[in-house]
This record gives C-alpha cells, sequence and structure tokens, in this order.
C-alpha cells in the first residue's frame, strides 16, 4: 500500500495523523462496511456522514490522486509564501442548511462576503464600468429566474433563447463571464437546465452573494474534513466494481481487491464518460444516456505575481472583473497582502483550451497582453509586463483522474434527470456535483449529493439487517 490516511495537499501531513497502512498482498481481500471511492469534498462529506450516522460502520476512503480533495487544491510552492487554488476557492449563495457554511461556522473561522460582479470591463470601449452603471445586465439575470420552464425548447442553449428574446449585444456579451463562471459558454449552456437553477434565486438586486474565508483556502476545508476521515487511502485508483449478491468487490491497483457491502461512488463524470471504471453488471442504459448530456468544461486559471498593486492605483475596491466582449479572458479576479499580489486569469471552456491543444506560454502570453491592455495607460502601456515576478498555468483537464472542471447547466437536460442519474443501483451509490437536480455551484452540491448518498447506504444497511 502507498503512502495513506489524511495526507492533505503538498504532502503537508495534518499533525497526528498515521502516514502508512499495512501492506495489502496481490489478490488480497479485505472487508469493509462501505468503500467510498474518491477522496474529493463530496467523499469526504459522505464519509462523514457515514461516520455520524453510524460510528460503528468499518468505512473506507479510496483515492486514485496522491493528494485529497479533488479540484479544491492549492500550490504553495509556485511563489512561496502565496498560495494559489488551483481549482475552486469561493462560496457561493447563502441560505439556510448550507452545509459548507455550516461546516465552516463549527471552526469558527470567518467568512467575508463580496457582491459579484465587482466591475465590468467593457473591451470594445477599453474602460471599467460599475454594475450599477449598466443595470440592465443584473435586470437580465433576475428575468432569467422568471422565466416559465415549458416556454424553453429541450434542446435550446443561452445563447440561442437570449437572440430569439431581442436582447441586446452588451447584455449578451455580459453573460459570458456569466457562464465562464459556471464552466461553460452560452452557445453550450442549455437554457432548460439554466432556469432550474435559478429557481434558487440566487440572483438579487445587487448580483450574487460571494464569500471567502478570512485568512485561509478551501484546502484548509478539506484537510480539516480529512482529518476527521479515519482512513483513506491515497495512489489507490479503481479499475472495476462487480456488484455480487450480498458482496461488492472493489478492484484496484496490482491486482488488489477490496470486499464491502456498499460502495458510493463520487469520481468526475468524466471518468464514467470514458469508462475509466468498469462496472460488472454494466450501468443501466438509462443512466449512461444521462451521462452523454452531462457536459463538463475545462478549467484553465493563469497565476500571475506582481511585485506591485498596479491596479489599485485607480481601483482601491477592486477584487474582480467580468471583462465583456471577444478577449480570452472571461474574468479576472486579484489578491493582495503583505505575503505579495496576484492576479488569477480564469478561462473555463474557451475554444482554445477545450480540448486542451494550445501552447501554455503562447496562453499564458496571450492573459499577461490582455491584462496590458485592461490596466495600461499612455504613460504606463504595459504595467502588467513591467511588475511580472512568476507566472504559472493550472489545467485540470491534464489530470486524468478528474478530466476538466465543473458541471454546467447542459442542454438536453429535463426535469428528473439528475435524480435519475443519481438512483442507486443495485449496492452502489453515486454523488457529487453532477447528481443534484438544481444545480448548487461548487461544493455545497457536492456536500449535499455526499450527505444524501450517504444516508441512503445506511439507511439500506440497516434494513439489510433486519
Amino acid at each position: 500500500m502507498r503512502l495513506a490516511s489524511r495526507i492533505s495537499f503538498l504532502n503537508r501531513t495534518p499533525k497526528g495523523v498515521p502516514q502508512k497502512l499495512p501492506k495489502m498482498s496481490t489478490a488480497s481481500k479485505t472487508d469493509y462496511d462501505v468503500v467510498v471511492i474518491g477522496a474529493g469534498t463530496s467523499g469526504l462529506y459522505a464519509t462523514l456522514t457515514l461516520q455520524k450516522v453510524n460510528p460503528n460502520l468499518r468505512v473506507l476512503v479510496v483515492e486514485a490522486n496522491d493528494y485529497v480533495g479533488g479540484r479544491v487544491k492549492t500550490d504553495e510552492s509556485f511563489a512561496p509564501p502565496l498560495r494559489f487554488p488551483l481549482g475552486a476557492e469561493f462560496i457561493h449563495d447563502d441560505y439556510e442548511g448550507h452545509l459548507l457554511r455550516e461546516y465552516i461556522a463549527t471552526k469558527g473561522w470567518e467568512l467575508e462576503t463580496r457582491h459579484w460582479p465587482n466591475y465590468y470591463w467593457v473591451s470594445s470601449d477599453n474602460e471599467f464600468v460599475l454594475p450599477q452603471d449598466r443595470p440592465e445586465v443584473n435586470e437580465m439575470m433576475q428575468l432569467l429566474a422568471k422565466v416559465p420552464i415549458e416556454e424553453v425548447p429541450e434542446d435550446s442553449s443561452l445563447l440561442d433563447w437570449l437572440k430569439a428574446k431581442g436582447f441586446s449585444q452588451f447584455q449578451i456579451n455580459s453573460i459570458v463571464p456569466l457562464t465562464n463562471d459556471w464552466g461553460g459558454l452560452p452557445h453550450r449552456v442549455g437554457m432548460r437546465d439554466m432556469v432550474e437553477m435559478y429557481k434558487k434565486d440566487i440572483v438579487s438586486e445587487e448580483g450574487e452573494t460571494y464569500a471567502v474565508i478570512k485568512d485561509r483556502l478551501l484546502s484548509d476545508v478539506i484537510d480539516e474534513m480529512a482529518k476527521e476521515v479515519r482512513e483513506i487511502w491515497l495512489n489507490w485508483p479503481v479499475t472495476k466494481i462487480n456488484d455480487k449478491v450480498g458482496i461488492v468487490e472493489v478492484h484496484g491497483p496490482r491486482g488488489d481487491v477490496l470486499t464491502c457491502k456498499k460502495v458510493i461512488v463520487t469520481v468526475s463524470v468524466n471518468v464514467l464518460k470514458t469508462n475509466g471504471i468498469e462496472f460488472s453488471p454494466p450501468l443501466p442504459q438509462e443512466k449512461t444516456t444521462i451521462l452523454e448530456k452531462v457536459e463538463t468544461a475545462n478549467l484553465v486559471k493563469g497565476h500571475f505575481v506582481f511585485d506591485e498593486a498596479f491596479w489599485l492605483k485607480k481601483y482601491p475596491d477592486m477584487w474582480d472583473v467580468c471583462c465583456v466582449g471577444p478577449v480570452l479572458v472571461p474574468e479576472i479576479w486579484m489578491k493582495t497582502s503583505k505575503e505579495g499580489h496576484y492576479i488569477t486569469c480564469y478561462v473555463a471552456l474557451n475554444e482554445t483550451t477545450k480540448q486542451g491543444s494550445y501552447e501554455e506560454k503562447q496562453l499564458l502570453q496571450g492573459m499577461l497582453e490582455q491584462l496590458d491592455r485592461m490596466f495600461g495607460n499612455a504613460q504606463d502601456p504595459r504595467p502588467a509586463t513591467k511588475h511580472l515576478v512568476a507566472q504559472k498555468l493550472a489545467d485540470w483537464k491534464r489530470n486524468p483522474y478528474i478530466g476538466g472542471g465543473y458541471v454546467y447547466p447542459n442542454i438536453g437536460i429535463v426535469p428528473g434527470d439528475k435524480t435519475r442519474l443519481a438512483q442507486p443501483i443495485g449496492n452502489i451509490h453515486f454523488c457529487g456535483e453532477a447528481y443534484q437536480e438544481i444545480i448548487d455551484p461548487c461544493l455545497q452540491a457536492c456536500m449535499k449529493s455526499g450527505q444524501r448518498a450517504a444516508e441512503e447506504a445506511a439507511t439500506s444497511l440497516n434494513q439489510s439487517k433486519l
């Protein structure tokens, strides 16, 4: 067995956590009540739920990567002491029953709330504007929440619908940063699925509510969850799940086999769609048909470290910019502290990157040139280039056990599809952001679906004992 059990990012082992497990011999079998496949947010929270519902359950989490957290990962080696979130970094929404906020509250950590959008940059005019100066954008977003779903064709994209309803070109261009934030582009975002999402009324007159943890990152949340999980094996990719009568075999590397009563699958839908795990018996046709309709974007972040926070000279309250128009980067955000200053360029499913076929240096250079255009002036035309200290690209499509970014509202998805996708098959349960009927952004969907799958598995185990 490889290094295991609660090892967090960059091999930072939480205090008091064992670093090794006994060796498993080839083709050996170890019995568990539940094996959770995937140590991302959904898998960790499913495990914590199982431990809470029944502390006597023997639960194991296996993870293909050499770290826990899935798309919640932090790079601390690039430009220390700065820490760079490579995936999720914001907390979306604020409502009763928000599991992520509730978990953070148990740690006594303070949240800082921000309203999004913060600024627009209109590329055609090369100027920054405040959201209140272009109210038609937020008005459009609020209207989307009130569209009767029966009026939306099943195969309609958001772009198709906006054009058919006569929205202005500025409004259409301004929707790109929003869909980019979800992980898609307007011509790939499904209007029906998006209307379902907006039933949660996450858009107010001020826009959306974002939050960050003061002086911490979301990877710190993952570290805390991992500390509470009893047993995690890293570097253990699952190759096959064999659901037999009364027992499930989970096949891993080197011919290792685990046996258990229940399995909770939390892996990326990209892994399932590419047959990264073999199921015996095979997944039913209904589930695979819905899986084919679920798309994930690529997710690319360019991190740029500067020796000066040049953007604060004119915009002291700036932390995020939505870029409106034909641009390479639809959204940027920035952070400045005593440790340093950096800007993150966020690109999801951009046509130049969705297949992963691009030159990294060329993409980074394009991002830097856009920053120069945004913040340059006659006296200082290239401030980003002038003050650049370091740069690095993060691309989730390059991780074979993840294969891309987040699930966004998809074309062809109809009410009930996600519920059917989440249905257990025999002794196999499913969870993750893709299995929420109404999309909750990012980690909240992972935690809610993880809680649901864990409760399903625990209930089924109890019933089998009767």
